[in-house]
């Protein structure tokens, strides 16, 4: 048996050292050598070729069934060089270095989207995503909405946890691969998870790491992986795997996909990963089609999908819940400094009940006199805030309170000068956070810097508003 797979192979080699001056030509004798006893094949669907290079679009087909996967369309690369053209297949070795001999021209026209099926807009989601790495970890977008295609996002994640970026139901589940087909434009070797959120909605996290899905999920699946093999709920903000770098993958990312349906398709295992020598029996990638863009953690449809690479993102799992409830513990400082922190160079005191705030002069960092509380949760892009408190000044010189919120690293702030010798005065403001946190803290900053007593803060409080 290894003799004949020895033999297909070098079949397979002989077929590309001899082009054709033709690219149909060149075309139809690269996919005439493809085994019979092989899971799928290709028929092309259109193309868009130059004098130099090729694109040809191809959708693959279940050899069973003679019916093609739907949603699924594989570019095959024909390059045009010494006045002969060769034909590559996603699987073939040398693919990408023949994509990337591609002219410009055609890498950037390339779309293959005319021949796949649109979301439709009946089924747009309900209900937002999250960002889908842990509660205050951080992702990098190498590739938004509008760079990598409809409903694809590309993220390098500081911490390798990934996460459902939503209610739902694991339904397809497959992280057996161990093998790279960056080279080889093998696609299908990615590590993958599919969660259905409702009927026609669906998200998939792809290139995980080997064997990286947690065992709580797997023991719940079957080992089968041509079909659906899962129905395992999973709430948004849960770590699903691991980020890896399987598939047809340059470094290790997650890469997330948005769809309103899902498909598994069968191909040769070209790359032998379970080294057993046999190169045409099945490998399965799992995928979803009808890709639609979605709103993400407070961001909207064109913010997502207009992400600049290289935008840091913060994940926050758990965002405070809209309600009236106060946010604030011991804002009348009834319980005196409890469930407040001190920052920087401040003298403070609570005082009948009113807290008595005073920044001090120093030329030591930080730059800043005040205090704080953490709110109980994160928020996500936009939300807004309510501040009500009432402020004073018992001094001879005028003060500005800064009341704020911030994230310990971001914040978005409101400056207060109180006149000097001022009684306390109610006060209201709407402060909106601009990026996903995942910790919200309110924060009292006085200046200027004297020692003249003392800014009076008191009755705060921070609502939820939208």
């Amino acid at each position: 048996m290894k003799a004949i797979v020895t033999a297909i192979l070098l079949f397979y080699t002989l077929s590309l050292t001899q082009p054709s001056a033709n690219l149909d030509v060149a075309l139809a004798q690269r996919l005439a050598v493809v085994p019979l006893d092989s899971p799928s094949f290709h028929r092309e669907v259109g193309r868009i070729a130059d004098e130099a290079g090729a694109i040809i679009y191809a959708e693959t087909v279940d050899r069973l069934t003679g019916t093609a996967y739907p949603g699924l369309i594989d570019w095959l690369i024909g390059i045009h060089q010494n006045g002969s053209w060769r034909v590559f297949l996603p699987g073939d070795s040398g693919y990408q270095a023949a994509y990337e001999q591609l002219p410009l021209s055609i890498r950037a026209a390339a779309d293959s989207t005319p021949y796949k099926p649109s979301a439709d807009p009946a089924f747009a989601p309900a209900a937002p995503y999250t960002l889908p790495f842990a509660d205050g970890a951080y992702g990098t977008v190498t590739r938004s909405f509008n760079l990598h295609g409809r409903g694809q996002i590309d993220f390098d994640l500081t911490g390798r946890e990934i996460a459902a970026a939503k209610d739902g139901t694991i339904i397809y589940v497959n992280d057996s691969a161990d093998v790279n087909g960056y080279t080889a434009g093998a696609w299908w070797y990615w590590n993958v998870i599919i969660i259905q959120h409702a009927p026609h909605e669906y998200s998939l996290y792809g290139h995980l790491a080997p064997h990286s899905i947690p065992t709580w999920i797997t023991d719940q699946c079957s080992a089968e992986h041509s079909a659906a093999n899962c129905a395992v709920p999973i709430h948004a903000g849960e770590i699903i795997a691991q980020e890896g770098n399987t598939g047809t993958s340059s470094a290790a990312h997650l890469h997330v996909e948005f769809g309103q349906e899902y498909a598994v398709a069968a191909y040769m295992d070209v790359l032998d990963a379970d080294r057993d020598g046999h190169r045409t029996e099945a490998v399965y990638g799992g995928y979803v089609y009808a890709e639609q863009n979605v709103p993400i953690s407070g961001y909207s449809l064109a913010e997502a999908a207009g992400w600049a690479y290289g935008t840091v993102l913060q994940a926050a799992q758990q965002p405070i819940p809209l309600s009236d409830a106060n946010l604030v513990t011991n804002g009348d400082f009834s319980a005196g400094t409890e469930a407040w922190t001190p920052s920087g160079w401040v003298n403070w005191a609570v005082r009948d009940g009113v807290m008595r705030a005073t920044r001090l002069r120093s030329t030591e960092a930080p730059d800043w006199g005040g205090f704080y509380q953490a709110l109980p949760g994160g928020a996500w892009a936009h939300t807004a805030f309510e501040v009500a408190l009432r402020l004073g000044n018992d001094s001879a010189i005028d003060k500005t309170v800064s009341v704020g919120l911030t994230n310990g690293i971001d914040g978005v702030w409101s400056a207060i000068v109180v006149a000097a010798n001022t009684p306390l005065q109610p006060y209201a403001l709407m402060l909106t956070v601009p990026n996903s946190w995942a910790t919200v803290r309110l924060m009292i900053l006085v200046n200027p810097a004297d020692n003249a007593p003392a800014a009076l803060i008191d009755d705060i409080e921070v609502y939820r508003r939208q």
